[in-house]
């Protein structure tokens, strides 16, 4: 009798524990913002606007670049995640993003010596025949519960993680110019 109150009280202490655990709401550069996920990062640089312009149009799906005041606005679309670009192995990848490109709108925020990159408003586009099946969703749909209050922890480390490596290269604003020693 003692053995079995001894496993019913662990057992019930680990459900208590279990079931506090904190909802997930931010994750890297993730973070939920009125029910949609937005990817929302700070890079300190010295890029200027128009060097930011440039390369934002030069990118393969970015469109619609506007620079309006201390901000550039953009929409991309269908951009696939490269998956070697973030030295990772395609077997080893959930489906959420090899059978999904992504689309959505982006801002920078510009000011002196950084600027904030702001992805929101995304969307998964099927690429493959099994995912053209489910039609197209929302990344924050994929990826946030069903409250959209939290993220799901399963999507957390594996799908994000892999979106947070592509997007933080992907859109990291590189400068134009050249810059060389010689006179």
């Amino acid at each position: 009798m003692k053995k079995f109150v001894l496993t019913l009280t662990i057992l019930v202490s680990n459900a208590i524990v279990f079931a506090q655990k904190a909802p997930i709401t931010q994750f890297r550069h993730f973070k939920i913002d009125n029910n949609d996920l937005i990817y929302q990062r700070v890079v300190d640089t010295t890029v200027s606007a128009t060097d930011a312009l440039k390369y934002l149009r030069s990118l393969s799906g970015t469109r619609k670049v506007q620079l309006v005041d201390d901000f550039i606005t953009a929409e991309f679309e269908n951009v696939p995640v490269d998956i070697r670009r973030i030295g990772r192995n395609w077997l080893f990848v959930p489906g959420v993003i090899t059978d999904y490109n992504i689309s959505g709108k982006l801002t920078v925020e510009l000011r002196e010596g950084r600027y904030r990159i702001t992805l929101s408003g995304m969307f998964l586009v099927a690429i493959t025949d099994a995912a053209r099946k489910f039609g197209e969703e929302t990344f924050a749909d994929r990826m946030l519960k069903p409250n959209k209050t939290s993220i799901r922890p399963a999507m957390a480390e594996d799908a994000l993680g892999i979106y947070d490596l592509f997007f933080t290269d992907y859109f990291l604003i590189k400068s134009t110019s050249v810059t060389t020693s010689e006179w």
